[in-house]
């Protein structure tokens, strides 16, 4: 009991003496602590070297999407995705083709950029790092789902 005393007693003193201190100064504290430089648990995501996504009926990921992913992944090493136009055209009703190419290549080099930066150029152009297949063939699934959309 007497510690508790002792510890609300010096937090009161430090608060009061601050300049900004005011009548209710002991209600507040002014001297912030400042955070580990090491989190104590690792962060989600760190321990993942290679990550496989494969899209075809749920939304499509987008550069946005790609620029969290490494975020979110960042010890990521490889990168593979693999998709096909009809999962963007289910999504982005009316896409082209030449605007889904112009997507394709402007993911492709963020993440060639962002995996350089990484783990610098000794990976020749980082072409183990990224593999991208975003002409995969039509599966049953979105076969299925035009059918239902088509009656």
């Amino acid at each position: 009991m007497e510690r508790v005393k002792q510890l609300r007693a010096t937090s009161f003193e430090r608060t009061a003496s601050s300049p900004l201190s005011h009548p209710f100064a002991h209600h507040h504290s002014y001297f912030a602590s400042l955070a580990s430089t090491t989190p104590s648990r690792p962060l989600p995501g760190e321990s993942v070297r290679r990550l496989t996504i494969t899209k075809f009926t749920s939304s499509p990921l987008t550069l946005p999407g790609f620029d969290a992913l490494l975020a979110l992944f960042p010890n990521l090493e490889v990168l593979s995705f693999t998709t096909n136009f009809f999962t963007y055209d289910y999504q982005f009703q009316g896409l082209t083709r030449d605007v889904f190419d112009k997507e394709i290549g402007l993911v492709e080099n963020m993440i060639q950029k962002v995996m350089t930066e990484r783990w610098g150029s000794s990976r020749t152009g980082c072409g183990s790092c990224w593999q991208g297949d975003w002409d995969a063939q039509v599966t049953e699934e979105q076969r299925l789902r035009a059918s239902i959309l088509l009656h």
